[in-house]
């Protein structure tokens, strides 16, 4: 699991529809940013998602060089 430290959403127009996250799992830090979904849940699933696999890849990658 990994510990959200802060993110920002913007809604103004449909276009502009952002989320912007960063997370930390151990020496990892990640950012996130998902553009123009067209809801805010979907906007947050993805973001979620692109973190677990950003978090999975790394640790695959300490696993084999380690």
């Amino acid at each position: 699991a990994c510990g959200a430290l802060s993110w920002r959403a913007s809604h103004h127009a449909p276009s502009a529809a952002r989320l912007a996250a960063t997370a930390v799992h151990g020496n990892t830090r990640l950012i996130a940013v998902v553009l123009g979904s067209r809801t805010p849940r979907i906007r947050l699933r993805e973001t979620m998602r692109l973190l677990d696999e950003g978090f999975s890849k790394s640790q695959r990658e300490k696993t084999t060089k380690g």
